[in-house]
């Protein structure tokens, strides 16, 4: 029932704008979708539960499909799109694909429809042709236009040091700071929620095609919580990518627990714990987390007047030891620029 309430307000609110639980109150009474003696109560409540829904600031609900007309999100395609009919979409996406969960298909203003099929990021499937030919590493533009979507390839790639996109950051930065009621470990709906408050506040947001959220937030290909850092691109470090096979599953589980207690990702705990594994056998120390991204490994034997290195991290006046039980201070410093 809940989610026909939801429909139904919905219908109502991308006709006619935002409405308040108590301006759709009778016309849900009327369709005889609640019995309760206060339905405002009851659709606030369905609203509420729904990802397709936002509460704005002065009481009234909006529509997702209606916040998102105009709105450019981007996707990085990672194969030709030459007769391909399956995208597989990621968390930048993550908004749009609620909604077609939600709806079941979405039409598209090429003609046709799009669906989704099971799974955490289904796959979106649509008729053939509807993916515009694009060379791999293209972007991609998904906007809704009078109902129905547009994908439309991005001629000009976005820069990533734009003021829009800095305002982008800000933004979710807020969001994330303050929102307390994001699920951690459910990344498409955490993102969703975050972008449709986002909106709600700031309309023209992405208006124009900007960078894939999934680049400008740096998710990686991890699954993304509410506690991963929102960071300027300034302060990436120069570093790699690795892909590691066969982790057990024990061991994954937990360095994730760690780092959502120490507030970071699990790749900036996994840089720090590797750091203090290759370059010395005490415990991790800042001289660790910096010299990973700083130097090329050396021989652990020999220093630069070839004597043996000191295993005291107190010998060093540019670095402070820090044991296991100050780790957050020693993540953090994988963030401070070299000096």
């Amino acid at each position: 029932m809940s989610k026909r309430i939801v429909i139904f307000c919905s219908d109502l609110i991308n006709a006619a704008g935002p409405l308040t639980p108590d301006d759709l109150g009778q016309q849900v009474l009327a369709a005889g979708l609640t019995k309760s003696v206060h339905p405002a109560n009851a659709i606030r409540t369905a609203l509420r539960q729904s990802p397709v829904m936002v509460q704005l600031p002065d009481g009234r609900f909006d529509s997702a499909r209606r916040m998102l007309d105009g709105v450019a999100l981007t996707h990085r395609v990672r194969f030709a799109t030459k007769g391909r009919q399956v995208l597989y979409a990621g968390p930048e996406l993550a908004v749009l694909d609620q909604i077609l969960v939600h709806e079941g298909s979405l039409a598209l203003t090429s003609g046709g429809a799009i669906t989704s099929s099971l799974g955490e990021f289904g796959g979106w499937c649509g008729p053939p042709d509807w993916l515009p030919d694009v060379p791999a590493d293209s972007l991609l533009a998904f906007r809704f236009r009078n109902g129905r979507l547009a994908v439309e390839p991005v001629a000009q790639e976005p820069s990533f040091k734009s003021a829009e996109v800095e305002r982008l950051r800000v933004v979710l930065r807020r969001f994330l700071m303050t929102s307390d009621d994001l699920d951690p470990w459910k990344s498409h709906h955490t993102l969703g929620k975050v972008m449709l408050r986002a909106l709600a506040e700031v309309p023209d947001l992405l208006r124009e095609p900007l960078p894939p959220l999934d680049e400008i937030l740096r998710l990686g290909n991890e699954r993304w919580a509410r506690d991963w850092p929102v960071e300027s691109v300034e302060g990436i470090p120069d570093g790699q990518r690795v892909l590691l096979d066969d982790v057990p599953s024990a061991l994954v589980a937990a360095l994730r627990r760690d780092a959502d207690r120490l507030g970071v990702t699990t790749g900036e705990l996994t840089v720090l714990l590797l750091s203090a594994a290759t370059y010395r056998t005490a415990l991790p120390c800042r001289h660790d987390a910096q010299a990973a991204y700083l130097n090329p490994p050396a021989d652990p034997n020999e220093t630069e007047d070839g004597e043996r290195p000191d295993d005291d991290c107190e010998a060093s006046d540019d670095f402070e030891e820090v044991w296991i039980d100050d780790l957050p201070d020693a993540v953090l410093a994988l963030r401070r620029p070299p000096e």
